[in-house]
């Protein structure tokens, strides 16, 4: 693998249970740029959460092979789990522990654990130390699990979900401060989302995820500059239906359509123009619509 690369899959594939012949990730060539913040969108059933299991190693994979920083999680699973840190979507703690006792104990399992980073995060997201976790929020809860991933300074944070439940002061804390600070120290980032609004200004590298098959996967510049909308409008009425390589989404409405579509903006132009339309422009996406265009997909 790259030095370059926290994290590459070549032919990933996994199927659900034994009977059942249902690909759940299928084909994967994921490849995660060091230090990048990586966003993995796509609906709900996608595949997100089971490519992350697969890169811990939680899972294994039926075909296809997996790095993470230069390991195999299957053939080296300590060496994954001393450097990558994991908030699951169904996060699960220790009801019967205080907060202080949950921190001691998983630093216990971390050689690398910061204290003073631990002591911060609790304070920052506040969590008093003789809180039960049985007691706590969800959205506290979900705090909690976020500081035991980042305390031992992992290289690479796996994501899933990572602020679901909580609220929206909660959330920029921990996307404009925390990952902000982990991220300037040289950490890699994935994170897994069907959220588009909530990573929209985070995220530098995107992944789209359809019926664990990845469809788009680049630097998030190129992805903006490969796809615009399009606006036509027609003397006698738009087109049934408009065969356009990299169409995402139509809107028709009398003689005007609206269509986004990714795809080198030259050879759209051509392939638009000889359906004959009066008019025809393109516009720039904003961030959000162009994720949400993505991971929706055709309409």
């Amino acid at each position: 693998m790259s030095g370059a690369l926290a994290v590459r899959t070549e032919g990933l594939g996994y199927r659900f249970g034994r009977f059942d012949r249902r690909w759940a990730v299928r084909h994967l060539d994921l490849e995660v740029p060091a230090g990048a913040v990586y966003g993995l969108l796509g609906q709900n059933g996608a595949g997100k959460s089971t490519v992350l299991r697969l890169l811990l190693g939680l899972l294994r994979p039926h075909e296809g092979r997996v790095e993470v920083l230069g390991h195999d999680p299957q053939a080296e699973p300590v060496a994954v789990k001393e450097r990558v840190g994991y908030v699951a979507e169904a996060l699960e703690l220790y009801p019967w522990m205080t907060v202080e006792e949950l921190i001691g104990f998983v630093a216990r399992y971390r050689p690398q654990w910061d204290r003073e980073l631990a002591g911060r995060l609790r304070e920052s997201f506040g969590l008093a130390p003789d809180r039960r976790v049985g007691e706590l929020s969800r959205g506290q809860r979900a705090m909690a699990g976020l500081l035991l991933a980042l305390a031992f300074r992992p290289g690479l944070l796996l994501l899933d979900e990572p602020t679901s439940g909580l609220d929206v002061a909660a959330r920029r804390l921990f996307y404009e401060t925390v990952l902000a600070e982990y991220q300037a120290e040289g950490g890699t980032i994935l994170i897994a989302s069907h959220q588009v609004h909530e990573i929209a200004g985070l995220v530098d590298h995107l992944g789209i995820l359809r019926e664990g098959r990845l469809e788009v996967s680049a630097p998030l510049d190129e992805v903006q500059r490969s796809v615009r909308r399009w606006r036509l409008a027609f003397a006698q009425g738009t087109p049934d239906r408009f065969e356009v390589p990299g169409l995402l989404r139509t809107e028709s409405s009398g003689r005007e359509a609206v269509l986004l579509i990714r795809g080198e903006e030259e050879a759209v132009r051509r392939e638009l123009a000889a359906a004959g339309p009066s008019r025809l422009d393109a516009e720039e996406l904003g961030l959000e619509e162009l994720l949400e265009a993505l991971a929706g997909g055709r309409a």
